[in-house]
């Protein structure tokens, strides 16, 4: 059989976005790759790295450019020409921006593809080729029952056929571990009470740090001495360094730049707390991370943070538009005025393995592609 695969890209960069889309690849190729040949079509990506070393019977096509027209052109071409020569069993669309291709090639030859949405890339979006698209997919695959109800405000018609899968999370890398010294040493954090934050600081997709540092005055006149930790890169960095500078809180707030993911796990066990007061969250697989190490969870209620958090049974939810919240959650977090279990870190560890392990993931995938290629 004949799978081709469509995606802005994996190995440029990796948020949580790519991961899941080439954890849901990794799945379906190690489950059905000696039954079909998979070709992927990669968007934004130059280069490959090691983690296409784990699929020697996989084509990766690269389109990245300086010009993204070029890139968006020179991909349309190849992946029209390659659907006339190989009639593929089956198109799996792993971005929004390109279902539209998906749905030509649909009505033009009568392929069947299937489309992975993963957040805000499929919410809000108004009537017309996107939507279109969601309507005669063959079915959907999303992280979050969260996105599935707002992928069916748009188009009714995918209720019925959007099966959800949450995010796994690696927990032999994300473990409990004690506090990286070398870590501790470098950012000065020995004394003090450590919030951590890992996400891409981007302005559109509001991740809530800003009212995490307007809430560290009120905190550390609480608890004593406190530093916050932001692992990640974007545009919204510059913005929050000036709030920061505002508050007197520069020497306070960390800024570690990009981390990669590989290198994420001591950076967990640096914080006595996490949190991600974001009110745009798809899922957020950085709390199940944060479970896996052990650590206390603070999320928004608003999203689909819910759901990586068990709907408040593993963390607090805090409605991510009230300050007054939010600093409260730190406060009590610190002086572990919470119920014990929250700040247990075996149960949350275990919890975590539960609902979210690496088997749990790989047999959902496993179900929904057999159902398609049955």
């Amino acid at each position: 059989m004949e799978i081709i695969w469509l995606s802005t890209g994996w190995f440029r960069e990796r948020y949580g976005q790519q991961n899941y889309e080439s954890a849901v690849f990794a799945c379906a190729y190690d489950n059905y790759g000696n039954d079909c040949n998979f070709r992927v079509f990669l968007l934004n990506d130059r280069n490959l790295n090691s983690f296409a070393d784990n699929f020697s019977k996989v084509k990766f096509l690269l389109f990245g450019r300086k010009n993204r027209f070029l890139s968006k052109l020179a991909l349309s071409l190849s992946f029209i020409l390659n659907v006339i020569k190989k009639r593929p069993d089956l198109i799996v669309c792993c971005h929004m921006n390109l279902s539209g291709l998906c749905y030509m090639v649909s009505r033009a030859f009568g392929l069947r593809y299937i489309i992975v949405a993963y957040g805000m890339d499929v919410w809000n979006r108004s009537i017309g080729p996107r939507t279109l698209a969601m309507t005669n997919s063959f079915l959907v695959v999303t992280m979050s029952r969260f996105t599935a109800a707002m992928m069916a405000k748009q188009a009714p018609a995918v209720k019925d056929k959007t099966f959800v899968i949450p995010a796994y999370v690696d927990t032999d890398r994300f473990s409990i571990k004690p506090k990286d010294t070398f870590l501790m040493e470098k950012y000065g954090l020995f004394g003090s009470k450590v919030i951590l934050t890992v996400a891409r600081l981007s302005r559109v997709e509001n991740k809530g740090c800003k009212k995490v540092i307007e809430a560290l005055p009120e905190v550390i006149k609480s608890v004593g001495k406190v530093k916050y930790i932001l692992v990640g890169e974007g545009d919204e960095i510059p913005q929050l360094k000036e709030r920061a500078e505002e508050l007197g809180m520069e020497e306070q707030v960390i800024f570690t730049g990009f981390v990669d993911n590989k290198d994420l796990a001591p950076f967990y066990s640096l914080c006595d707390v996490f949190v991600m007061p974001s009110s745009q969250e798809g899922f957020g697989i950085v709390y199940v991370e944060a479970l896996a190490s052990g650590k206390t969870v603070i999320a928004g209620n608003q999203d689909g943070s819910r759901e990586a958090l068990s709907d408040g049974r593993l963390g607090i939810l805090i409605d991510p538009q009230e300050q007054s919240q939010l600093t409260a959650a730190l406060i009590d977090v610190l002086r572990h005025n919470i119920e014990p279990r929250l700040y247990d870190p075996l149960f949350l560890r275990e919890s975590a393995k539960e609902e979210f392990s690496y088997d749990v993931f790989n047999r959902r995938v496993k179900e929904v592609f057999g159902r398609i290629l049955n």
